[in-house]
């Protein structure tokens, strides 16, 4: 679980670089122990928070697997796509923010990212926007069976604009 970030190696924590060793360097578990220890390290853990807890949720809210996958469906869902939508990975950046009380986990997309579902049956590739940034905060100290909300920041081409319109007039 939580391969991406790991593979990652670095993330900006309260404007600071955390780094520790990746996947492609060491195994799963002993990445998973580098980036507690750097965790640990940089002092970021407010006092009243459980580290292991905080490195847990923060892995999760940030995690392909966890948070995107309920982003790619609610996008699936909002432009009536049949296939589930791709987001690459280049230029990803963790960044996590820790204050009194709670902490915001983000991706942010550094260069151009296009969202798109691709047909592989009839090579017929649709572009539904361009992502900047996928965002959640959650409650700390943590708490059992918190649920957590995303916010998207993406462009979408003008010819979409009529979906979320439609939605709008509706409501």
């Amino acid at each position: 679980h939580y391969a991406d970030v790991l593979r990652a190696g670095c993330m900006q924590v309260n404007g600071r670089q955390l780094e520790w060793r990746p996947t492609s360097e060491v195994d799963a578990r002993t990445s998973l122990r580098s980036f507690y220890q750097a965790f640990e390290a940089s002092d970021s853990c407010p006092r009243n928070v459980n580290l292991s807890d905080l490195v847990y949720c923060i892995l999760k809210s940030l995690s392909f697997e966890y948070a995107l996958i309920d982003v790619l469906q609610a996008l699936q869902d909002e432009f009536h796509t049949d296939i589930l939508p791709s987001i690459p990975s280049q230029g990803l950046q963790y960044v996590v923010a820790l204050q009194a009380g709670h902490c915001e986990a983000l991706m942010l997309w550094t260069v151009e990212s296009k969202i798109f579902a691709a047909n592989m049956e009839t090579d017929e590739t649709q572009l539904l926007g361009i992502i900047d940034s996928v965002c959640t905060t959650f409650d700390l100290p943590v708490s059992p069976g918190m649920q957590q909300a995303y916010n998207v920041k993406m462009f979408v081409p003008s010819k979409r604009l009529a979906l979320f319109q439609k939605r709008k007039e509706t409501s």
